[in-house]
């Protein structure tokens, strides 16, 4: 009986070309393309494109050196004059996501080895709404809430796109809470099946307001916020009052809602601006004159005093927003004590 021993020696090499690893995203039924740059040494080496399943790595399409193949919806290309070989996925669908390896072949005498020398994390994305408008005015705040009917989402995120891309996205890390992240909150809400985000500090930009399907997977919303600057609403209002008193309260917007719902709000200890029409002892009202609505505020107690907001309400098909344009500063007197509070 004949035993054949065959001995590996593994070598591990560092080149600046080819140890990579990066993450792409990529749209549904759209194009995209995997750059695998090899060294001199590989060029007349069999290129090799593989995707990992579970504890192993299947090979998806390969080619001939300086030729070219086409297999399904993907096509591989080796340009040797640059030391490249180039993979293009046409048409490309959700299970295309996933971790994917560049390699070439480097044949022995009784055994094939495959060197990998790029890893790529392919995530397929789906805009299930075209470009929503999103306007605030300058010195306010916008409350924004998506839409995303999912049974089972793995997370809601929010990204600045940034030539197209969207390189560093916000996670909701828990539910149905309040998280603030530099100017901006994101809640969680999972009986809405939605994300709100609050805009404490407002800049123009293009937003994807998102959630993570799969790992690979993720649908969003694109949103496009603008900031204008608006004489009717640029102010802060500021009232003293004593306690038991009715306060009337005068708010402006923009003449071109007047017909949007009007929206009177409080913040609270985390700076986020609580609707408070369910209360009874508010009312909001449209004013006689366009571009202005009053609230009534009734009885008042000293916890009646804090910050609140004026705005208005617009609906885009999934996405929601309020724009709070006046700020309204509440002190209440206490008569007998003459202490503000």
């Amino acid at each position: 009986m004949k035993i054949l021993l065959l001995i590996l020696t593994l070598y591990v090499i560092s080149d600046a070309c080819c140890v990579k690893s990066v993450t792409m995203t990529g749209h549904l039924n759209k194009e995209i393309s995997i750059s695998c740059d090899y060294t001199e040494e590989h060029k007349e080496k069999w290129k090799y494109l593989y995707k990992l399943k579970s504890h192993s790595a299947d090979v998806v399409i390969y080619t001939s050196p300086g030729r070219n193949y086409e297999k399904n919806n993907f096509y591989i290309f080796d340009d040797q004059h640059s030391n490249l070989f180039t993979v293009n996925i046409h048409h490309l669908k959700k299970e295309d996501g996933g971790v994917y390896f560049c390699g070439v072949q480097t044949s022995g005498r009784l055994i094939n080895i495959s060197s990998t020398i790029k890893t790529v994390h392919l995530r397929v994305a789906d805009k299930v709404l075209s470009s929503v408008r999103v306007t605030g005015f300058l010195g306010g705040r916008i409350m924004m809430k998506c839409r995303h009917p999912l049974e089972n989402p793995r997370a809601r995120f929010l990204c600045r796109e940034s030539q197209g891309e969207c390189p560093e996205k916000t996670y909701t890390n828990v539910q149905n809470e309040w998280q603030q992240n530099g100017g901006l909150s994101l809640y969680d809400d999972t009986s809405g099946e939605s994300l709100m985000v609050f805009f404490r500090n407002l800049s123009e930009g293009t937003y994807r307001c998102g959630v993570d399907v799969s790992e690979f997977t993720e649908e969003y919303m694109e949103v496009k916020v603008e900031v204008k600057e608006d004489p009717c609403c640029v102010k802060i209002i500021s009232q003293a009052c004593n306690i038991g008193d009715t306060l009337t309260i005068t708010c402006e917007h923009p003449p071109t809602l007047r017909a949007n719902l009007k929206h009177f709000c409080k913040e609270d200890e985390n700076l986020i601006c609580q609707d408070i029409r369910a209360v009874g002892k508010y009312s909001l009202s449209d004013h006689s004159q366009p571009g202005l609505f009053t609230v009534t505020i009734s009885n008042l107690t000293l916890s009646d005093a804090g910050v609140y907001w004026c705005g208005v309400d617009t609906s885009e098909r999934d996405i929601t927003y309020t724009s709070l344009t006046t700020k309204v500063q509440i002190s209440i007197i206490c008569k007998y004590t003459d202490l503000f509070i």
